[in-house]
């Protein structure tokens, strides 16, 4: 075969190849592009769909949005290796936050308290670890230590609202106890309109 045919097949075939790679790009692009519109209007089931045909993604920005979308839709194990991957590059305390989460929802109550304890630790203004910690061990009727956590959440936030709601919430049978009565008494102060004193004046005007 005449050599210069060969260099042009050689070239022409380079030029297809370079073509398609781009073109395959540009698609994948495309179609992460329309999965992102999904996600930001709140469709994650659209925005899920798309998203299940790519690798899970490298981009801090694309992990986090990927495992959100994926926790929002129920792919748990998916959205569990997101959050890790964003953790390790970020230690961001928010991907940490949600591994406790699909730790709760997986029901491995031992898993997400280890984790929220040791966002506790290591940021004791975490209030959102405080309530989660202290909803899973009202999960296990365990209410001495659901008391406990919340109001060491109380010491380190003192004018946390959802520290007080869920304290009287807790302790809403119990009118005489310490617990109720510093809970009540500061709900008063901080947020008289509070649905959860609406609930224990109701609840003692019964009793």
């Amino acid at each position: 075969m005449n050599k210069k045919i060969v260099i042009v097949l050689i070239i022409i075939v380079f030029i297809l190849s370079v073509g398609a790679y781009f073109g395959y790009n540009w698609w994948n692009q495309k179609q992460w592009n329309n999965a992102e519109d999904y996600y930001r209007q709140g469709n994650y089931q659209k925005a899920s769909e798309i998203m299940l045909k790519f690798s899970i993604p490298e981009d801090t920005e694309k992990l986090g949005i990927y495992a959100q979308t994926m926790f929002a839709t129920s792919h748990l194990d998916k959205a569990e290796i997101a959050y890790q991957k964003l953790y390790e590059k970020e230690k961001d305390p928010f991907a940490k936050m949600m591994l406790g989460n699909i730790a709760n929802q997986n029901k491995d109550y031992e898993k997400a308290k280890t984790v929220y304890k040791e966002l506790i630790e290591s940021n004791p203004n975490y209030i959102q670890a405080y309530v989660n910690l202290a909803t899973i061990y009202r999960i296990q009727q365990d209410q001495k230590n659901a008391v406990s956590i919340t109001e060491e959440g109380i010491s380190k936030n003192a004018n946390a609202t959802v520290l007080y709601e869920l304290l009287l919430s807790i302790v809403i049978n119990e009118p005489t106890s310490e617990s109720y009565q510093k809970a009540y008494k500061k709900l008063k102060e901080i947020n008289p309109q509070s649905a959860v004193i609406k609930s224990a004046d109701e609840l003692n005007k019964n009793n």
